[in-house]
């Protein structure tokens, strides 16, 4: 799920859009916590790992400490304004390793240890399915992978910087906004008092369990005219094709939606419920023996692609955390792996 932290490889998903003492936005995952937004992979944006995910409150890291990480300026400044927000010391957005100094970087993967972080980074950089930084996000220019991945090329050579160019000179993440699409350009029917065009596929990305309760979550149940006590089931949410999809947007027919699986893992990784995505990206079930406090979730593609989240939560109306453009420290939508 964009499922905002990082994906298996453990390299960060979301991470912070604005300098300056902004938020830390997080992974995605299902659920939020009392405190913040999952964090697949790894801990809540900006929080440390743990039960209820974490706000915006973990200690940021200095891009300027680069300048003394034994790395020339090409490679220093690449990470300082596009990795070190998440990978850092202490990382952040849910990221469990550090790409903060020269013996980061020339440590072997733990995907592929025949080649370094370094050589991943670049693999990551450059891939356009599963890129990092994730799509969205600011990336660094193509000369500046260029120039990177030269590095890495030659042996990742000792160097030095004295003056990074790090986001805040850079105003690499000086964002805004995110935009949002709607990649199928198809919208469902928004629910209404007295019509809520019920069914397995309806409102993908409202937050289904809130309104089935009679509540009115950020105006989607205006009146608390509209509810369906008799489905509240214990895990309710959407998985979308791209982080920043609009609210009600429909998959394209197709495009294999209902091929995920949302899984539900209790304490010590055990799955205490296989829930199935359906053709608009709804999933929605209940736990047997209830839904585990806290528990864990994972994304689960036809091809055994996954996106994982760690971060321990405790509430099942996933749609609340993962809206549009993020609540409660996600940084958007559910994504498909």
């Amino acid at each position: 799920m964009v499922l905002a932290g990082c994906d298996t490889e453990g390299w960060a998903i979301g991470g912070p859009r604005a300098t300056g003492g902004g938020t830390n936005h997080a992974c995605v995952g299902p659920g939020c916590g009392s405190a913040g937004g999952g964090g697949f992979a790894g801990g809540g944006a900006g929080g440390a790992s743990g039960t209820g995910g974490g706000g915006g409150g973990a200690p940021s890291f200095d891009p300027g400490a680069l300048a003394d990480a034994g790395l020339p300026c090409d490679a220093a400044d690449v990470l300082a304004s596009f990795c070190v927000q998440c990978h850092g010391r202490p990382t952040s957005g849910g990221a469990p390793i550090a790409l903060a100094a020269l013996t980061d970087l020339t440590q072997p993967s733990s995907v592929d240890p025949a080649k370094s972080f370094g050589e991943r980074s670049v693999t990551r950089m450059q891939d356009a399915v599963s890129p990092m930084p994730p799509a969205g996000y600011p990336a660094p220019s193509p000369t500046a992978v260029s120039a990177f991945a030269a590095w890495v090329s030659a042996g990742m050579p000792e160097g030095s910087c004295a003056s990074v160019v790090g986001p805040s000179d850079a105003g690499a993440f000086d964002a805004g906004p995110p935009v949002l699409t709607c990649a199928s350009g198809r919208f469902a029917l928004r629910p209404v008092a007295g019509d809520a065009h019920g069914g397995p596929t309806m409102a993908p990305g409202l937050a289904c369990r809130s309104c089935h309760l009679g509540q009115n979550f950020d105006g989607q149940n205006p009146g608390n005219a509209m509810s369906r006590t008799d489905t509240v089931l214990d895990v309710m949410g959407t998985v979308f094709p791209a982080l920043h999809e609009k609210d009600l947007c429909r998959w394209d027919a197709g495009v294999g939606a209902d091929a995920l699986k949302v899984e539900i893992l209790a304490a010590g990784g055990a799955v205490a419920a296989r829930l199935t995505v359906n053709a608009e990206g709804n999933f929605y079930g209940d736990v047997p023996g209830g839904l585990p406090n806290p528990y864990t979730a994972r994304v689960v593609s036809s091809t055994g692609a996954s996106r994982v989240m760690t971060t321990p939560q405790t509430v099942g109306d996933c749609n609340t955390c993962h809206t549009a453009t993020g609540a409660s420290s996600a940084p958007g939508r559910i994504a498909r792996p």
